[in-house]
């Protein structure tokens, strides 16, 4: 786990407050998740999980909000994700920068809100609020390490979030 906790670590550029520990338990809790989801929807795409949960999915127009670079979005109030079509096109952009996978890079999105949605009534989730540099919290490591489960990825999930934050500097 050691070597998932500096993936982590480094790529979603969490805080010297944040202990191993802490990063461990959040990689943990998204894979865990990930695997009861795989159980409980089995045979089922990304979307077709998402829909079957009663979360719906709609596309809206930007993607940019204070200088960084948003895909997508859980909304909680009306249970539904929100996918910012400028920023998948950015995606779409960066693809030959990541290794080949047999995935829409759209679905990496759509799990990675989905984590949001069927964790937002978890008991457990009070715990993972530690604050990172950049604004992201341990929540976002599990969803990161979540989609990355859900999806089969051959690589950490906050990989493409570091190379969007390089594509909108570069």
């Amino acid at each position: 786990m050691t070597e998932k906790r500096q993936v982590y670590q480094a790529l979603c550029r969490l805080n010297n407050n944040v202990s191993r520990q802490e990063v461990d338990a959040a990689v943990l809790q998204g894979y865990s998740l990930a695997d009861k989801t795989v159980t409980s929807f089995p045979g089922l795409s990304v979307r077709e999980t998402a829909e079957t949960a009663g979360i719906g999915i709609r596309y809206v127009t930007g993607g940019m909000c204070a200088g960084k670079l948003i895909c997508g979005a859980f909304c909680p109030r009306g249970r539904f994700i929100e996918l910012y079509r400028d920023g998948l096109s950015r995606l779409e952009s960066i693809r030959d920068r990541l290794p080949a996978v047999d995935v829409n890079l759209e679905d990496i999105v759509i799990a990675h809100e989905l984590y949001h949605a069927l964790s937002a009534h978890r008991s457990d989730r009070s715990s993972l609020t530690t604050a990172a540099e950049d604004g992201s919290t341990l929540p976002e490591v599990s969803a990161a390490a979540f989609a990355t489960r859900l999806c089969g990825l051959p690589f950490e999930a906050p990989l493409i979030d570091c190379l969007l934050r390089r594509e909108v500097v570069d």
